[in-house]
C-alpha cells in the first residue's frame, strides 16, 4: 500500500507564498505611488511651460510690472513645487527598489524550498519504488516456496 507524499516544510513553503504575495501588492503599491508622482511631475512641468509662454507673451507686448511679478511668483512656487516632487520621485524609486528587492528575496526563499520539496518527492518516490520492489519479491519468493 504505498503512502501519501506529506512534506515536513509544507506550512512554511505556504507561509513564503502568502508572504510573496504580501510583498507583490507592496510592489504594487509602491509603483502606483511612483506613477502618481512621476504624473504629477508631468502636470507641473506643463504648468510651467504654460506659465512661460505667457511671460513670453506679455514680453512681447506692453509690460504689466504687477502681471510681471505674478507671473515670476508663479513661476517660482512651480519651480519650489518641482524640486519638492524631484525628492518625491526619487523616494519613490527608492521605495519600489526596496520592495522589489523585498520581493524577490522572499522568491528566492521560496523557490530553495520548492526545490527541495521536489528533491524530497523524488526521494519518496524512490523509497515508495524500493518499498514496492521488496514486497514483489517477498511475494515471488513465497510462491517459488509453495
Amino acid at each position: 500500500m504505498a503512502k501519501r507524499f506529506t512534506w515536513r516544510l509544507e506550512q512554511v513553503r505556504r507561509l513564503k507564498e502568502r508572504e510573496e504575495e504580501r510583498k507583490q501588492q507592496d510592489l504594487a503599491e509602491a509603483l502606483a505611488q511612483l506613477q502618481s508622482v512621476v504624473a504629477l511631475r508631468f502636470q507641473l512641468e506643463q504648468q510651467q511651460e504654460a506659465c512661460r509662454i505667457q511671460l513670453l507673451q506679455f514680453q512681447s507686448g506692453r509690460l504689466n510690472p504687477i502681471d510681471l511679478r505674478i507671473i515670476n511668483t508663479y513661476l517660482e512656487d512651480l519651480s519650489r513645487q518641482h524640486r519638492e516632487l524631484e525628492t518625491n520621485l526619487r523616494e519613490a524609486h527608492s521605495r519600489v527598489a526596496e520592495k522589489r528587492e523585498a520581493l524577490m528575496k522572499i522568491v528566492r526563499e521560496k523557490q530553495a524550498l520548492d526545490n527541495l520539496k521536489e528533491r524530497d518527492y523524488r526521494a519518496f518516490q524512490k523509497e515508495e519504488r524500493r518499498r514496492d520492489q521488496v514486497a514483489m519479491d517477498e511475494i515471488a519468493s513465497r510462491r517459488k516456496t509453495t
